[in-house]
Order: structure tokens, then sequence, then C-alpha cells
């Protein structure tokens, strides 16, 4: 006898008495006996790559709905953090800043402090224009001055290095 029989024969003589083992023995016996004498019946090679195939396919689907799910919580998870920081940690506007409202400035045309702040608003955008066009200096304008300092330094760095 095989050495799984052996094993078997321990194995029933462990749950059964010795009369009781016997007939246990020769059931199993039977039984093996009895699916011995029947064909094997193998499914047809279409049938196994057919199955293989839904098998591969549900595996996939299984890991693209992970996938998917990790992206959705992980969007989720931003925005219930962009949420808590907007309500609760967001530095707030000061009330008393956006309490204040300028009041709307009427200017009273005959007023003769307005006609003075307007000559002299007038005199000193005058003043800047003039400035800004260099109109006091005949003989370059600020462009050409800020151009012949750029060569200027270009040359003064070509000496440095030459020695």
């Amino acid at each position: 006898m095989s050495e799984s029989g052996e094993n078997l024969e321990k194995l029933i003589a462990s749950f059964y008495e010795a009369a009781d083992a016997e007939q246990v023995r020769r059931e199993i016996q039977l039984g093996d006996e009895m699916m011995g004498s029947c064909p094997d019946v193998r499914p047809d090679g279409r049938v196994v790559d057919a199955i293989k195939s839904m098998v591969a396919k549900e595996a996939a689907s299984r890991k693209r709905r992970g996938r998917i799910i990790r992206n959705i919580g992980a969007v989720a998870a931003v925005a219930v953090i962009a949420t808590v920081y907007a309500v609760l940690l967001a530095p707030k506007p000061n009330p008393a800043i956006i309490a204040i409202v300028p009041a709307p400035w009427v200017i009273d045309e005959e007023d003769v402090s307005v006609t003075i702040a307007s000559n002299e608003l007038d005199e000193l955008m005058e003043s800047m224009l003039e400035t800004s066009l260099d109109e006091y200096n005949d003989e370059r304008t600020s462009l050409e001055e800020l151009e012949r300092e750029i060569q200027e330094v270009a040359i003064n760095e070509d000496n440095f290095w030459k020695g």
C-alpha cells in the first residue's frame, strides 16, 4: 500500500473503532474506483481562453477603478484642506478698514484755494515734463547720455581684462 493509503488508514483509525474503520475504508475505496471509471471531462480550449480573457478584463477594470478612487480621494482631500484653510486659517480683513468709505469730494470751481492748488499742480506737471524731456540740456538728451555711459563701461571692462 502506498504512503497516502497508510496515512488514510491511520486517519480513519483515529476517528473510528476497528469494525467501523474497515467499513469506512471500503466505502472510500469503492468511491475512488467509481470516480476512476468515469472519463475525464475537460472544457474546450476556446472556453478556457474566453474565461481567462474575462478574468483579465475584470482584473484590469478593478485596477482602473482602484486608481480612479485613489485619485478622487486625493482631490477630495485637497478640497477639504483648502476649505479648512479658507474658513479657519486665512487672514481675515480688518473690519475697521472695510468700514471706512471716503466721502465724495465736491470741488467748488469758484473757490480761490482750488484755483491756486490747480495752478501749482499745473506748474509741477510742466517742470516734471521739462526734466524728463531734458529741455535744459542742449548738448545731448538723457537717452544719449545713458548710451554713452554704457559704452564707457564696456570699454573700461575690456581694458580691465586686457591688463
